[in-house]
């Protein structure tokens, strides 16, 4: 059943939503979503997936995330549009602020990453 789930690509459709069953599959790893650009929210109802090592929403129109997505445990990579300035953890290795138009000076505070590995900063 969708309990034993663990990836999940969704990509390249024109999904306005995600369906909130989801929140059943507990042993989630990996979320694929990206390049669904009228997908406009995250159900608030995934937080049930605390397994979740990486999140790419990317090219969607999700503006920001529930508070909880910022907590997971095992989150290592989150890739957004969100400004995810405040929301890097210690459980994050991967850290992409690609095409944000970040420039001199303006690159927000690294304390929280004390386990970062990868920086990501293209096209800024």
């Amino acid at each position: 059943g969708i309990s034993t789930l663990e990836l999940l690509s969704v990509t390249f459709n024109d999904l306005r939503s995600l369906p909130n069953g989801l929140r059943y599959a507990t042993r989630m790893l990996f979320l694929y979503v990206h390049d669904n650009p009228l997908l406009s929210s995250f159900p608030n109802e995934y937080s049930s997936l605390t397994k979740l090592r990486v999140i790419n929403a990317l090219r969607t129109q999700i503006a920001s995330f529930p508070n909880w997505v910022y907590a997971l445990p095992y989150l290592e990579i989150l890739r957004t549009k969100d400004d995810p300035t405040q929301r890097c953890t210690s459980a994050t290795t991967t850290f992409d602020l690609s095409y944000r138009g970040y420039y001199d000076f303006t690159l927000p505070s690294f304390e929280a990453c004390t386990n970062l590995v990868t920086l990501i900063l293209t096209g800024n």
